[in-house]
């Protein structure tokens, strides 16, 4: 875990991908496609039909480290518009409970349209206090944490490049990386990047239990 302060606030980033706001016991993370596996086995390319289970596993365990009362989805929960009707029970019941137990704030991304469990709060983008969540980065907006891109950084490790979903972190905004397992990503020094960040940003690698700071 890597603490930092964004917008005069601490902030903390989780390897899982994930970003937890102590003081609002906040957990914001996004893109996580689930059953994307099952979306890409429609069109013949057949993967482990684990995804929507793994990325799930993977939430249940930060949500028991850490104190929280609201989840923030930064969109592309569901990795296609009908993803949600393909969940299995046992997915879809986590979901509902998950709706249940936490304050939900479902963002809408530009994948999984505006299906959502019944307790959870659908919006196109959110604010509290003056931190904006949206799931693209909009080019006008101050204080803002996205997702979307999906960002990933390289790291040489005794002679091997280690490439690794990551966080951009400027000034202004965070770009997240996707949460879910079977998701691809962008380079992080892509000109995407340093044309929404206008210039200077860093990125922090997620490794199993820790994460690396690079600077860009």
């Amino acid at each position: 875990m890597t603490k930092i302060w964004f917008a005069n606030k601490l902030f903390i980033l989780i390897p899982d991908g994930s970003i937890y706001w102590p003081i609002k016991k906040t957990l914001i993370l996004g893109d996580l496609h689930l059953e994307k596996s099952s979306f890409l086995a429609k069109l013949g390319n057949f993967l482990p039909p684990y995804d929507s289970f793994e990325t799930l596993a993977k939430l249940d365990i930060t949500l028991n480290t850490f104190d929280v009362i609201k989840i923030i989805l930064l969109g592309d929960i569901f990795h296609d518009k009908s993803g949600i009707k393909r969940l299995n029970n046992n997915s879809y019941n986590y979901l509902e409970r998950l709706c249940n137990k936490y304050k939900v704030i479902w963002i809408v991304g530009n994948h999984d349209g505006q299906l959502n469990p019944k307790n959870s709060r659908l919006c196109l983008r959110y604010k509290m206090d003056d931190i904006n969540f949206v799931h693209k980065s909009e080019k006008n907006n101050k204080n803002e944490l996205s997702g979307h891109y999906h960002p990933k950084a390289t790291l040489k490790f005794y002679k091997k490049n280690i490439s690794k979903p990551c966080f951009l972190v400027g000034k202004s905004k965070i770009i997240l990386p996707a949460y879910g397992v079977f998701s691809g990503g962008l380079d992080s020094k892509d000109i995407t990047f340093k044309k929404i960040f206008d210039g200077h940003y860093n990125s922090y690698l997620t490794l199993t239990k820790k994460i690396i700071k690079i600077n860009s």
